[in-house]
């Protein structure tokens, strides 16, 4: 009894596996042809099985399957194992399939079945040449969703043919085919990439050369991150920021430093501070006159490097004068809140605020520069610093130490100010205290915003960059298979966010504008220079009121009384100045 039983457990698990064995079907449009020979970029003569025999079938010609391998082949060119000659073999294996015929003992009918490629073989391959992740081809389904690569055979059930049920084709081991006569692949890149005869792919890197993985290919510059028209249009943007921000510090400089007849201490250090973020935006306007494309590219292969001078010069003047001007913003924040909290203790401390300020600004981007670490970057739209640690040492450490300690002095002062008003004003307006924290706070908030996005965009990229590398697959398939080729992009950050961080790099001149330039006492600064007290001022001076006299009338209740509002504005502000007995402006603070 227990014989039969073992017996029948053993016939139900053959029955079970039969079952659910793969079956492929067949194809009736199938036959054996002999191969047509090398195409200009397809060459597996003497590296097939059997060059006589070429399974096809009515809707994969010989021709399609040089398509198709046209794109294994373009992986292949960037593979570690391109000097492999199995590995050719393997690929021709993919598509030249070895055909196998079976006639029908009844009709005669020649029936033909691939031998395809073994699973375990293509993968071992596609390990070794570096592409697995990348383009998991071994994975792929024939469009009647059955593996293009079998574990060990492929079964056809032949019944209705006068065949076996479970007729059965082995799968093609490739390391058993003997290479014969064959012809080298050319050795150049799929459009939009460009050979460079590189010997030290490592030294080329540092030149402004972005190899595919560990083939002599190079990447285009821009990257295909987006079509070119996206980015002409950030590249337009940093250009017109960068000019508008040129402008805006212009004017403040030439107003509180020039026009400006009563120099306090305060707008001593505001003058370094504005300088500072004169020169970044100057190092913007350099790339823009020199051409921001022809900056960060100087070649339509090679990126911005540390050969490059014009990059070199604005990525030193932007990380030197960057550093400057935090220093400058926590200096004269610390000051203010000194001369509020002990009125009678005063500091002079300026020369030691330069000296030390210029050094340490300097001394950062001289490690750099030394170390050649400026350089434009591939998907990067400033020349910057390359490395990570070098980007955190250098430049996000010391501005995180002033940005913080910059802060807190800020909200020191503005309580130092509510107590004052708390104490002396005898309505306590939440509008006077509001009025007096706006620009402060507004301040400290653009600073942060700003530069608080460029430090998570950074480790962003960092962070995701071999992720957006594991995208290329996609791209090769894209420029292989595309009629047009130049709509594929990798996948990598959005170009919002890349555009936002541009943004944010050259910004904040024009926000110095904003928080410094637009006040009454700039204004009245400007009434009293020599630029509206000539004789040509003078002269158009009365032509324009002459001009808007006739519209005077009509507004000059609004007028007078908006005026006596603002002289009452204008006289508290200045009592409140008087009371702490330093010169604080609401531009200084």
């Amino acid at each position: 009894m227990k014989p039969i039983i073992q017996l029948l457990l053993v016939l139900s698990i053959l029955i079970g596996l039969i079952s659910s064995q793969i079956v492929y079907p067949v194809d009736k449009t199938a036959k054996c042809e002999p191969y047509i020979g090398d195409s200009t970029d397809i060459k597996c003569k003497g590296r097939l099985a059997n060059e006589a025999s070429i399974y096809v079938t009515g809707n994969k010609t010989q021709q399609s399957i040089m398509s198709e391998l046209g794109l294994y082949f373009s992986f292949f060119k960037f593979s570690q194992c391109r000097d492999d000659p199995m590995a050719l073999v393997t690929i021709c294996s993919f598509g030249f399939q070895e055909c196998v015929e079976y006639q029908d003992p009844i009709t005669k009918e020649t029936l033909a079945f691939p031998r395809r490629t073994c699973f375990d073989n293509c993968d071992a391959q596609i390990e070794k040449c570096g592409l697995k992740g990348v383009y998991d081809v071994c994975s792929l389904k024939e469009p009647n969703g059955l593996p293009s690569f079998p574990i060990q055979s492929s079964v056809y059930d032949l019944n209705s043919f006068g065949g076996p049920s479970n007729f059965s084709v082995e799968c093609m081991n490739p390391n058993s085919i003997v290479i014969g006569s064959t012809e080298e692949v050319a050795n150049d890149c799929p459009y939009p990439f460009t050979q460079v005869n590189s010997t030290d792919h490592a030294a080329d890197f540092i030149k402004g050369y972005f190899f595919i993985g560990d083939s002599n290919c190079t990447s285009p510059c821009p990257p295909p991150l987006y079509k070119a028209k996206t980015w002409n249009q950030i590249y337009t943007m940093a250009d017109v920021i960068s000019c508008l921000a040129l402008i805006s510090t212009t004017f403040l400089i030439f107003t509180i430093g020039v026009l400006n007849k009563k120099k306090s201490k305060y707008d001593k250090k505001n003058l370094f501070f504005l300088v500072s973020n004169f020169f970044m935006a100057l190092s913007g306007v350099m790339i823009a006159a020199n051409g921001t494309k022809n900056t960060l590219c100087p070649e339509p292969n090679r990126f911005g490097a540390s050969y490059d001078h014009v990059c070199v010069a604005s990525a030193f003047m932007l990380h030197f004068f960057a550093i400057y001007a935090i220093e400058w913003w926590s200096i004269m924040s610390f000051e203010l809140w000194w001369n509020i909290k002990f009125v009678n203790r005063k500091l002079d401390l300026d020369k030691y605020y330069i000296v030390i300020s210029t050094v340490i600004a300097l001394v950062l981007p001289i490690i750099c520069v030394t170390n050649k670490q400026y350089h434009s970057g591939i998907g990067n739209t400033v020349c910057w610093i390359k490395k990570q640690e070098y980007q955190d040492g250098t430049f996000f450490a010391p501005l995180g130490i002033c940005l913080s300690a910059g802060t807190v002095f800020i909200i020191m002062v503005l309580y130092e100010i509510y107590k004052i008003i708390s104490r002396s004003a005898a309505d306590h307006s939440w509008k006077t205290i509001l009025s007096l924290q706006f620009k402060p706070f507004l301040n400290v908030v653009l600073f942060y915003t700003t530069f608080l996005y460029l430090f998570i965009f950074a480790r962003y990229i960092s962070a995701n960059f071999s992720k957006f590398e594991s995208t290329i697959g996609d791209y090769f398939i894209c420029i292989s298979t595309s009629p047009t080729p130049e709509e594929c992009t990798i996948k990598g950050p959005s170009s919002a966010s890349l555009g936002y961080f541009t943004y944010c790099l050259r910004i904040y001149g024009v926000y110095c504008f904003f928080i410094y330039g637009i006040s009454s006492r700039n204004l009245q600064i400007w009434k009293d220079s020599w630029v509206c007290n000539n004789r040509a001022a003078t002269f158009f001076g009365k032509k324009l009121s002459k001009i808007t006299s006739m519209f005077s009338s009509r507004s000059s209740g609004a007028t007078t009384s908006t005026v006596q509002t603002a002289s009452g504005a204008t006289g508290a502000s200045q009592n409140f100045s008087s009371s702490v007995s330093v010169g604080i402006d609401d531009e200084h603070l």
